[in-house]
């Protein structure tokens, strides 16, 4: 392998190195979150997801309004397999297979919003499927492929491993509100931009060069 490491190569997608990188390095969740959604961005920029997210969006938005107030389990199970299957087909009718996660997702959303029982807006449905689809890129594309081995690496426990994912997607899903806009109101089709990083970049100084630097011993690299 061209770098030697083989987790690199269990990773997919534009920026998924980057944030794979500070996974390990033990960064805080804010900067993990922060370039999880960049990556988010790099990869719909990429893979040209956002007509597929729109389609999915407006989809959403239907299928929730078409549940009445006081539906039973089967009129819920009977819009729901009917959104399901709209979804299928706008993950067939696109080339990229990130779509395929997008449209797991989208049902995901449907589930989670459905489940609540409370109305939602047609823009906190919309929120809602940037939230399950920056999450669901994250885990399928990076934390799946080199959980383990990257728990191993840094000594991390099961129980700390998972304390640290559940805080990292509360985190991305608060980013992920903010591309609601980029994605879903703005007349471009095409490119999305990326939002600002809710944690700044730090400039190095001399007090920041006194700071003492975590290395990782020769064992556990």
């Amino acid at each position: 392998m061209p770098d030697g490491d083989s987790l690199n190569w269990k990773v997919r997608g534009k920026g998924s190195r980057k944030v794979l990188s500070l996974v390990r390095s033990g960064a805080d969740c804010g900067l993990v979150a922060d370039e999880a959604i960049r990556m988010f961005v790099a990869q719909t920029n990429h893979g040209d997801w956002k007509p597929a997210m729109r389609e999915l969006g407006a989809l959403l938005c239907t299928a929730l309004n078409q549940i009445p107030q006081n539906a039973d389990f089967t009129q819920r199970a009977s819009i729901c397999a009917a959104f399901s299957r709209r979804v299928e087909w706008v993950v067939n009718r696109h080339a990229d297979s990130g779509v395929g996660i997008l449209g797991r997702a989208a049902v995901w959303a449907f589930c989670g919003l459905e489940e609540r029982g409370v109305p939602a807006t047609n823009q906190a449905a919309k929120e809602e499927l940037l939230v399950c689809a920056a999450r669901a890129v994250l885990d399928h594309r990076v934390l799946q492929p080199t959980r383990t081995e990257v728990a191993r690496e840094i000594n991390r426990s099961s129980s700390e491993q998972t304390s640290f994912e559940r805080d990292l997607f509360m985190k991305v899903g608060e980013q992920a509100t903010r591309l609601h806009h980029s994605i879903f109101v703005e007349t471009d089709v095409k490119a999305v931009r990326t939002p600002s990083r809710s944690v700044p970049k730090r400039e190095t100084n001399v007090e920041r060069l006194s700071e003492v630097v975590a290395v990782l011993s020769v064992e556990a690299i």
